[in-house]
């Protein structure tokens, strides 16, 4: 209502129509006005065609809406963030597992005395494999070098090296809010051996 009483004010004293503000009056009601006057017409011309006074909107309700905007996605794309890092530090571990399990298959094709010696080699080679690993993780991995009979010709022996890793309690990042990690990782390499190997 103030604003438009400025404006009324302002037309009146452009127009020349329209009497003065009783005294002590900081500005005349618009019940005096009479609409049929041309300076009326034209301040409400003024105002439909938004050339009048309108108030102002204050920015800092602008910029605590863009706040609380902030602080609601914050959180979902921090979480965003830490699986897709805690998710590529898991393939790392995988594909570092896997070119283990190959060292230990390169390592069996090697000549040995003796299956003991052999099943040593085996083991050295994939160690030696993740030997950047920290001490305490290289602990947990778990080696196993197995006989397969079930596919393999019959003049020739099949060894399975397979090198498992406990992920789900020994993750590199810790699980938030219930991020899923699997059990175990697994990998596995497969070497056939004549006799000219074995002897």
């Amino acid at each position: 209502m103030r604003a438009l009483d400025g404006i009324t004010r302002n037309t009146q004293a452009e127009h020349g129509c329209g009497s003065a503000c009783p005294q002590g009056l900081s500005f005349c009601p618009a019940i005096q006005i009479d609409i049929d006057k041309p300076c009326f017409q034209s301040t409400l011309n003024q105002i439909s065609s938004g050339r009048g006074h309108t108030m102002p909107i204050p920015a800092f309700n602008q910029r605590g809406a863009a706040a609380l905007e902030f602080a609601l996605t914050l959180p979902l794309l921090l979480l965003l963030l830490y699986g897709m890092v805690a998710y590529s530090l898991l393939f790392v571990l995988q594909q570092q597992l896997t070119l283990a399990a190959a060292e230990g298959g390169r390592a069996a094709m090697r000549y040995a005395a003796n299956p003991a010696a052999r099943n040593t080699a085996i083991t050295a080679a994939v160690q030696q494999a993740v030997r950047g690993w920290p001490t305490a993780r290289q602990s947990f991995l778990n080696i196993q070098i197995q006989t397969a009979s079930g596919t393999c010709p019959a003049n020739l022996t099949c060894l399975a090296i397979v090198v498992n890793y406990p992920y789900a309690a020994q993750p590199i990042l810790p699980s938030m809010l219930g991020l899923p990690y699997p059990t175990t990782i697994s990998s596995q390499a497969a070497v056939q051996l004549d006799q000219l190997v074995l002897n």
